[in-house]
Parts: structure tokens; C-alpha cells; sequence
């Protein structure tokens, strides 16, 4: 792989292993970086020395464009930029400006990281649950809620938590160099669900109503067995007074009216507690509400 070493903004060529026009463009893009560099035109300067790099990843062009990101303020991509950098496998017999450019992007990156800012997330009061996300500047976070510090370009910036309950208001953190903030959300824990009166004699209708039906299906029973006792007692279906057919009779009467008094009041129950939980289920229904703090925002939500 071949490289170029960019010295006093002039690119000149130091190995001979890329084609002649990867080499040449890559040196002209460097040439122009680096004349950009010098204007304060980083925008532009990002631009070619990226580009350049991409035809001939030199230490030294991928060195201007850490730099150039310093000078952008993105300095969070700046050190991913110089990881990079000094990560680079320089061989023995590689120019002396690669091995140069990489000891000069050691030496600024111990420079710039603890400069960069940093800020952590402190969830408090309720649950956030698997599905919350931290937006920040509306963009999600690697990880749901991490738990860690996380590092920031210097400047203003806006989060956000997210749950499958709703959205906080965003917090807005204007953070400087160097310095290291929390961030926190005060979340509402989900209020205990609670039965209202209509609920609550929907369960009891269906609980007299299943009582009443099992108990006519009972007597229906026993009424059915007390006809046919009936019947086998009382020849030609006249039964005689005192005769084991006439009390039969007699039992399956009383028997027959107790089921259908059960299943009239199991009917009854069941149709009255039916409409009263489809009645409480229309009435519910989730609410969220979002509540800004002083310290961040809170999500209240009741059910």
C-alpha cells in the first residue's frame, strides 16, 4: 500500500506501490487540503484529505484530517480519526514522515481526550423498561439507557428519552471542554392498576351469573332423575297418593323449579356483568402526560 507524506503543504510521493494516477490525484487533493488548512476553510479541507486518503491512506494526510476535525469541533470524530491513526501497522521500511505523523497523532490525541466533554445518564423514579431510548440531538444512542459516560463534541446539545409510553421533553445540555455533567430523567413509575366500582360489579354479576347457571344445570339434574323415577312409579302416568311415584312427582316439581330459577338469575348475572366490564373497558384507556422539571423531565402515565 502506498502512502504520501504531506510536509510544509506540499505532497510529494514516497512510495511506488499505488497506481501513478491514484498517487497523482491523491497528491493534488492533499495539495488543495492542505492550501484550505491554511485559509481556516476546514469544511473544504475535511473534504479533500478525506478524499485523499481514501486513494492513498498515508499517516500523514489521515494526520491533517484528524486535525482538521479538531479545528471543526467535532472532536469526538477526531478521536476516532486518531485511533485510527496510531493504530496503523507501519512497515520497516516506511518513510520516515508515516512514523513521524503517527508519534505526532499519539501525542495530540493524549492532547485532545481529556478535553473532550462527557456526560452520563441518571434515570430516577420509575422503570424505563427494555424499550427506552436516549435521542440525542434526535439521533438514538448506541445502547437503549446506557450506564456509562458518554463523550460529546463541546457545545449545546438536546436528549430525549423515549419509552413505548411516550416521549420527554428534551433536555437541553450545554456542555464546555473538559467538563463532565449528568443528565437526568425523573421518571413516573406506572400507577398499580386499579378496579373502578363498574368493574368491580361486572366480576360479581359474572360470578352470580356462573353460580346461578351451574346451580340450574344441578337441579336440572336431579329433576331429570326424579321424572324418570316419576314415571317408572305412576303406571299409565297417574300416580296415587302416598305411592313412592307421587312423591317422585313431587320432587321433580320442586326440583324443576329450582333450575329454572338458576338459570333465569345465571342469565341475569351473566348479562348484566358482561355489560358492565365492555362499559369500564370503553372508559379506560392509557394517558400519558409529560412533565417538564427543573432537572431534566418526567413521564407520568396512568391506565
Amino acid at each position: 500500500m502506498v502512502g504520501c507524506a504531506l510536509v510544509g503543504g506540499v505532497v510529494r510521493p514516497v512510495r511506488a506501490e499505488s497506481p501513478p494516477d491514484a498517487r497523482a490525484t491523491a497528491r493534488s487533493l492533499a495539495d488543495e487540503g492542505a492550501n484550505a488548512y491554511a485559509a481556516g476553510d476546514y469544511p473544504r479541507a475535511l473534504a479533500l484529505f478525506g478524499s485523499a486518503r481514501g486513494l492513498v491512506p498515508a499517516p500523514t494526510i489521515a494526520l491533517f484530517e484528524a486535525r482538521t476535525l479538531v479545528q471543526l469541533g467535532r472532536w469526538r470524530d477526531a478521536r476516532v480519526a486518531y485511533l485510527r491513526l496510531i493504530g496503523t501497522e507501519a512497515s520497516p521500511d516506511a518513510p520516515a514522515p508515516f512514523g513521524a505523523a503517527v508519534e505526532a497523532g499519539r501525542a495530540e490525541l493524549a492532547w485532545l481526550e481529556p478535553r473532550i466533554p462527557r456526560f452520563r445518564i441518571v434515570v430516577t423514579g420509575g422503570e424505563v423498561g427494555k424499550d427506552g431510548v436516549v435521542l440525542l440531538d434526535e439521533r438514538p444512542l448506541a445502547s437503549p439507557v446506557p450506564s456509562g459516560w458518554l463523550l460529546v463534541d463541546p457545545g449545546a446539545h438536546s436528549l430525549r428519552l423515549r419509552t413505548a409510553r411516550g416521549s420527554s421533553a428534551a433536555v437541553e445540555l450545554v456542555i464546555a471542554e473538559g467538563e463532565a455533567r449528568q443528565v437526568r430523567f425523573d421518571v413516573a413509575p406506572v400507577p398499580t392498576a386499579t378496579s373502578s366500582p363498574a368493574r368491580t360489579w361486572a366480576f360479581v354479576s359474572l360470578g352470580v351469573g356462573g353460580a346461578g347457571i351451574a346451580l340450574g344445570i344441578a337441579a336440572g339434574m336431579v329433576a331429570l332423575d326424579a321424572h324418570e323415577e316419576a314415571e317408572r312409579g305412576c303406571p299409565a302416568n297417574r300416580c296415587i297418593a302416598g305411592t313412592p311415584g307421587a312423591s317422585s312427582l313431587e320432587r321433580f316439581r320442586d326440583w324443576r323449579t329450582v333450575s329454572t330459577a338458576g338459570y333465569v338469575v345465571g342469565a341475569i348475572g351473566a348479562g348484566a356483568g358482561v355489560a358492565l366490564l365492555l362499559t369500564s373497558e370503553r372508559a379506560r384507556g392509557p394517558q400519558v402526560a409529560i412533565v417538564p422539571t427543573l432537572s431534566g423531565a418526567r413521564l407520568e402515565t396512568a391506565w
